[in-house]
């Protein structure tokens, strides 16, 4: 248990640092960078559990296996759920920015009905 202890802290150190490089992005960024800073919330929830997975795993035996899974699972399942609305916003930004019609600012080089 020495061993996946010392894992899920390096994993834990690892989802810190990406978390804090990503807080340092400036604001006025692209969609991508705004959606990196929005994943920021669940990376620090995901270091909370795997910091707790780690102390558990190093604390005891292999009966707390249980508790050291529930934490590295639940922290993987927070990320990937962060993952995925940060992608949804980085498409409601883009869509928002697109403009209208798919044509374009010249309404009279095309042939599609601008709404």
């Amino acid at each position: 248990m020495l061993i996946v202890g010392v894992l899920c802290l390096c994993a834990a150190a690892l989802c810190a640092v990406a978390a804090w490089r990503s807080l340092r992005s400036p604001r006025e960024s692209g969609p991508r960078e705004l959606a990196m800073r929005a994943l920021v919330p669940t990376q620090c929830a995901a270091v909370v559990m795997l910091v707790a997975a780690g102390l558990v795993a190093l604390a005891g035996g292999t009966s707390r296996l249980p508790v050291v899974l529930v934490c590295v699972l639940g922290a993987v399942g927070t990320v990937v759920a962060g993952i995925w609305q940060g992608g949804r916003y980085a498409v409601e930004l883009a869509e928002a920015s697109a403009p209208a019609g798919g044509c374009g600012s010249s309404c009279g080089g095309c042939s599609k009905i601008c709404s």
